[in-house]
């Protein structure tokens, strides 16, 4: 014995259907595949620029970057957001960034931050610094921390009940 009401009530249930959703924000698949793909655009682009950065001559460089030898904060801000970029990927494939993807994004950073010193000997003007591995590495943590930070605001904010402005007795 079949319980279908008929093609009729099929058609306009198909025409009320909303988008599959994931697990995570309850978005649409759709919503978030593409978001997927700009925060990969995202991380590829700015991996590159700064693949490009700390590969060119000093001398090619404009006067208004100030590279010294004393350059750390632009290796600690370069790896903060190489950091966050890699975190906020990983977090959207998963529900949330969790230690392990926190673990995975500061050993990527500094095996890139570790080829990275290591191939400037070779370019004129440029030479391999442990200070500068040094500031990569608390980059890479400054950047897990906010993202850290952001996420556990969120999550308190959204959990949070909601009181109105109003004291009703």
């Amino acid at each position: 014995m079949s319980y279908s009401s008929g093609p009729s009530e099929a058609a306009h249930s198909k025409a009320r259907r909303t988008p599959p959703t994931d697990d995570l924000n309850d978005r649409p698949r759709a919503n978030r595949a593409f978001a997927r793909r700009v925060l990969w655009l995202a991380l590829l682009g700015y991996w590159a620029a700064m693949f490009i950065g700390t590969h060119l001559p000093v001398s090619s460089l404009p006067e208004s970057i100030p590279i010294t030898t004393h350059d750390r904060w632009l290796h600690f801000l370069a790896f903060a957001g190489l950091a966050m970029l890699l975190a906020f990927v990983m977090r959207s494939h998963s529900n949330g960034l969790r230690m392990r993807h926190a673990a995975l994004v500061i050993l990527i950073c500094m095996i890139y931050a570790s080829v990275d010193e290591w191939t400037q000997g070779a370019i004129q003007g440029r030479e391999p610094s442990l200070s500068d591995l040094i500031s990569d590495f608390w980059g890479a943590m400054t950047g897990i921390g906010l993202v850290w930070l952001g996420q556990w605001a969120i999550t308190i904010w959204t959990a949070a009940p909601r009181r109105s402005l109003r004291q009703d007795s």
